[in-house]
C-alpha cells in the first residue's frame, strides 16, 4: 500500500513540475507586451519582471531537482530528514502563495488565472509530499534482483 501511495506522490509531483514549466513559460510572452513608458516611475520595471522571472525559475529547477532525487532515487535516500527537507524545500517556495492569498490580500496573486496556476503548482506537491510520509519513516526494503536474470 505505502509504495502504491509513493507511485501516486511521483505522479503528483511530475504533473506540478509540467504545471509550473508551463506557467512559466506562458509567463514570458506576457512580460514582453508590458508597457512602462506611460509611467517614469517604472523605468527598471521590465528588467524586474525578467529578474523576478529567472529567480522564480531557478528556485523551482533547483526544488525540483530535490524532489527528484528523493522520490525518484535510492530508496535509502528517503528517510525523515530528506521528507522534512523536502517539506521546508516546498515551504519555502509555496509560503508566499498560501499565506498571502488567505491571510495578506495585499500581496496575494493579483489575478485568478495565476491564483489557479499556484494552486495547480502547490497542491500535487503538498499532497504528494503528504501521502508518503510513511514511506520516509519505514524501514528500506532490500530486492534481490539476481532471481530475475
Amino acid at each position: 500500500m505505502e509504495q502504491n501511495k509513493l507511485l501516486i506522490a511521483r505522479g503528483l509531483i511530475i504533473g506540478g513540475i509540467g504545471i509550473s514549466l508551463n506557467y512559466w513559460l506562458s509567463t514570458i510572452p506576457f512580460s514582453e507586451i508590458i508597457d512602462f513608458s506611460i509611467n517614469t516611475q517604472f523605468a527598471f520595471s521590465k528588467q524586474k519582471i525578467w529578474f523576478h522571472l529567472f529567480r522564480e525559475l531557478s528556485g523551482d529547477l533547483a526544488s525540483f531537482f530535490v524532489f527528484g532525487i528523493v522520490f525518484f532515487g535510492k530508496a535509502s535516500w528517503r528517510t525523515i530528514q530528506t521528507w522534512r527537507i523536502c517539506f521546508a524545500i516546498m515551504f519555502g517556495v509555496y509560503a508566499p502563495f498560501w499565506l498571502s492569498a488567505p491571510f495578506l490580500t495585499k500581496f496575494s496573486v493579483p489575478e485568478s488565472f495565476s491564483e489557479l496556476a499556484y494552486l495547480g503548482i502547490a497542491l500535487p506537491f503538498s499532497i504528494g509530499l503528504l501521502i508518503s510520509k510513511k514511506e520516509f519513516q519505514s524501514k528500506i526494503i532490500q530486492y534481490d534482483f539476481t532471481e530475475l536474470s
